[in-house]
Formats: C-alpha cells, sequence, structure tokens
C-alpha cells in the first residue's frame, strides 16, 4: 500500500487463489512450478487488458509463485508484468 502510494500507483489485487498448495519448501524449481499451476486466476470484476502491472510478494525463492501470477496476468491481456519482492531467500 505504501509502495503504491509513493509511486502514485492504483493499489489492486486483481488475483485470487482458486486452492491452497502444499508448502513449497520441499519442492525443486520444476515441482513448484507444478504445484502452483492453477492456484490463482483473476477475481471477477477485474480487467487487466492492456495494463502495465507491478507484482509485489514478501519473500522470492524460485520466482515460482511470481511466475505463475504473471502467466495468469498475461492470460489475461496485460500488457506487461514486473515484479518487486522484499526479500531473496
Amino acid at each position: 500500500k505504501i509502495l503504491g502510494q509513493r509511486m502514485n500507483l492504483t493499489l489492486s489485487r486483481p488475483l485470487e487463489r482458486t486452492r491452497y498448495t502444499t508448502t513449497q519448501t520441499a519442492f525443486d524449481r520444476n515441482d513448484r512450478m507444478e504445484n502452483l499451476r492453477g492456484a490463482f486466476r483473476l477475481r471477477k470484476r477485474i480487467g487487466v487488458r492492456g495494463l502495465r502491472v507491478l507484482l509485489v510478494d514478501d519473500i522470492l525463492t524460485t520466482g515460482s509463485t511470481l511466475s505463475e501470477c504473471a502467466r495468469v496476468l498475461r492470460e489475461a491481456g496485460a500488457q506487461s508484468v514486473f515484479a518487486v519482492t522484499a526479500a531473496r531467500a
């Protein structure tokens, strides 16, 4: 929220989880990607077509969660998807 205010960006939560996944810690990169496949979708009445989207996450480990979220946003028509994280594991 603070990042959006400081950068003069509109804050939105366009994605929602469709299912909860098992913890990612025991998986390698490929298994993490498979575990997350289909775990997110665009919320109803939210449009991203033609928009540039900035994803914000707390920790980046393999990038699997951000990759899956970006995939969903691009399939929904986002012009581009960028990501920023607070830390890297």
